[in-house]
């Protein structure tokens, strides 16, 4: 019976910050605006308009970009995809077949990851980890599922290894761990990475990242300036700072004694909406507006900050403006190439290639 309890309150923690994280994803994040004390430097016409797609992208996300195609993953129909050609000419409506499961619970904690090769089918509350071609979208076991891997969100590192953030027992917290196939199938925590400020949930909630040019791990915080670049055994190399000046987490709890979980209230300030990397750099949508910046211009856009991962620098900053009045819901960056995702539009801009050759980031001649 504890055993039971046990994977019942994990589970538990897991599906409820799993759905805070669907209800965050899409409601605006304007509520909480704050100016800070510093600078951010924006860099002018980094951007240029490529091409613009009609999509119902009220429950879609990005879940990646691969050989030539983008593709937008659908959190209320879990094995759906729509794969878009990179001029945003052709779609088409694509299935994943779950190639070895019966029966599934919370499907809206399917998530999917394309990692090319591969694309990546993966349900924390069920532990449950599946993989497959891109080209076949067969989603096979690669990995046992097994109870203790329950987990919140995940990044694939190689073909036998996954980074986890995932609900420790012992440390009553979430907390980095790392899942592998080889040489022979482990599960292990590494304590001690995520720093509690608050609650030791929301407030070290944050985007989990490989950085394959560099075979980093990184983890950047949602509630407070700072990301962690790790190795790919979670050695902590740099702990580095965003250029906003949350230093610490201004989330406020309450602890709902009917779910027996902890949710943040209105009072609650986000610094980093969501992240993607691309080469060796860390884009940041900030939602936090610097001492000298216009109101009105940041209430139209979604400010990026961009950060060079193998030096923790900050490189500079640029505008995605809203689509009319629909915020920015997801946005990915490759190879020079930008797209973005509202309500009704996916939009693609090319990246100004004299500022990314400023900047030192790279640049490719042919998209992916």
């Amino acid at each position: 019976m504890k055993r039971a309890h046990a994977k019942a309150l994990i589970g538990c923690i897991i599906f409820v910050v799993g759905l805070l994280a669907i209800l965050y994803a899409a409601s605006p994040i304007r509520n909480d605006l704050r100016r800070g004390d510093f600078e951010r430097q924006l860099s002018p016409a980094v951007l240029s308009k490529v091409a613009t797609k009609d999509v119902d992208a009220t429950e879609r996300y990005i879940s990646g970009t691969a050989n030539g195609k983008v593709f937008l993953s659908n959190l209320r129909k879990p094995f759906e995809v729509l794969e878009i050609d990179s001029m945003l000419s052709q779609s088409t409506i694509r299935y994943i077949q779950l190639i070895g499961v019966d029966s599934f619970r919370a499907p809206h904690q399917f998530r999917t990851k394309i990692d090319p090769p591969y694309f990546y089918l993966t349900n924390g509350t069920m532990a449950l980890f599946r993989r497959g071609l891109i080209t076949t979208l067969s989603a096979e076991p690669f990995i046992p599922d097994t109870p203790l891997s329950y987990f919140e969100t995940m990044a694939p590192i190689g073909n036998r290894s996954l980074i986890l953030r995932s609900y420790s027992k012992k440390q009553k917290q979430l907390e980095l761990a790392k899942r592998t196939t080889y040489p022979r199938p482990d599960f292990a925590f590494k304590y001690g990475i995520l720093e509690k400020q608050v609650d030791g949930l929301l407030c070290v909630a944050g985007d989990l990242h490989y950085c394959k040019a560099l075979s980093k791990v990184v983890y950047l915080y949602t509630y407070r300036n700072e990301y962690l670049v790790m190795d790919t055994t979670l050695n902590v190399s740099h702990k580095c700072k965003t250029i906003d000046d949350i230093t610490k987490a201004q989330l406020t709890v309450t602890h709902v004694e009917s779910k027996n979980t902890n949710m943040a209230n209105g009072e609650s300030s986000v610094s980093n909406v969501r992240s993607v990397i691309d080469g060796d750099q860390l884009f940041v949508q900030s939602n936090v507006m610097s001492k000298a910046e216009i109101q009105s211009r940041f209430l139209e856009s979604s400010a990026i900050d961009v950060y060079n991962i193998a030096t923790g620098t900050y490189a500079y900053s640029f505008y995605i403006p809203n689509h009319g009045k629909e915020l920015l819901r997801d946005f990915a960056v490759r190879r020079g190439y930008l797209f973005a995702l509202y309500n009704t539009k996916l939009v693609e801009y090319k990246l100004n290639p004299h500022i990314i050759k400023q900047n030192n980031l790279e640049t490719h001649a042919k998209l992916f």
